[in-house]
């Protein structure tokens, strides 16, 4: 069934999230990509020939075979964001494709998982895809986006089901293949609805309480800003300007007006007027 690939991910996600936190220097992402690749070529000689179970069970249960998929799925997507040249990524999903041939020895199927591959590579790194699918489809095809992981997850192990309970009672393929589609959509749809998006809500939620504010990641690995309040925000709202009191002016010698005639001397009475 397709739950084969929840150990792979695991391990990847959990194996990159260790390097992340207490690795004193970052290494670039090709490095880390180059390393999974040759990695997991270097093991793959031992466990040909070893007989060690431990070892067998820590290899095939953690999914170390496979991990040349995890590699090639993320150079698409950094070839996608510009952090990988095209002909680097190229490189790195050849190397990944030609792996899959050799642990497997089915090239065959290497061949159509390359095409596949090439396939996501168009949609991800190509030009915008909107001009090629008409307007009245685009809001059902990003709705099969949206629960393309569910479909993935539900499609085979059930739809087997499907099919053999159909076969048992004398239906033909053209009944028992749109039946397994119209399943795996459906509980696809449902494990999205009420399992995918609830966890990672109530995951997000976890996270935000434990992290500051300013270190909330973002998609794109950005950091959000700070959250100032502004006016009419509740707390926190700045105090509104407000001018400072104009000082007096200090006490000084008044110089006469610019039309009054010089004093000779005499005296002024007290109403101001020369005698």
């Amino acid at each position: 069934a397709s739950y084969w690939t929840l150990p792979i991910q695991l391990t990847a996600f959990t194996v990159l999230l260790v390097v992340l936190r207490y690795s004193r220097t970052r290494p670039p992402a090709p490095v880390l990509l180059w390393t999974a690749l040759l990695g997991e070529a270097a093991l793959w000689p031992i466990r040909v020939h070893t007989s060690w179970e431990p070892f067998r069970m820590f290899h095939d249960g953690l999914g170390w075979h496979r991990m040349h998929l995890v590699a090639v799925g993320v150079t698409v997507f950094l070839v996608a964001r510009g952090r990988i040249g095209r002909a680097h990524g190229v490189l790195l999903a050849t190397v990944g494709m030609v792996l899959h041939g050799v642990q497997t020895q089915d090239w065959d199927t290497a061949l159509g998982v390359s095409v596949l591959t090439a396939a996501v590579w168009a949609a991800a790194v190509g030009p915008d895809w909107d001009t090629a699918i008409p307007a009245w489809l685009q809001p059902a095809v990003r709705g099969l986006a949206g629960i393309s992981y569910g479909v993935y997850l539900m499609h085979q192990s059930i739809g087997y089901v499907v099919m053999g309970r159909l076969h048992g009672v004398g239906a033909g393929p053209w009944v028992q293949v749109p039946a397994m589609l119209a399943t795996g959509l459906l509980l696809g749809w449902l494990l999205t609805t009420v399992v995918e998006r609830p966890a990672y809500d109530a995951l997000t939620r976890v996270r935000d309480r434990y992290l500051p504010a300013g270190d909330t990641p973002r998609p794109g690995g950005a950091r959000k800003p700070p959250y100032v309040p502004g006016p009419g925000h509740g707390p926190g709202k700045p105090p509104e300007p407000t001018k400072p009191p104009r000082e007096p002016e200090p006490p000084g010698p008044r110089s006469p007006a610019p039309d009054a005639p010089a004093d000779s001397g005499g005296s002024r009475p007290p109403g101001g007027v020369a005698s």
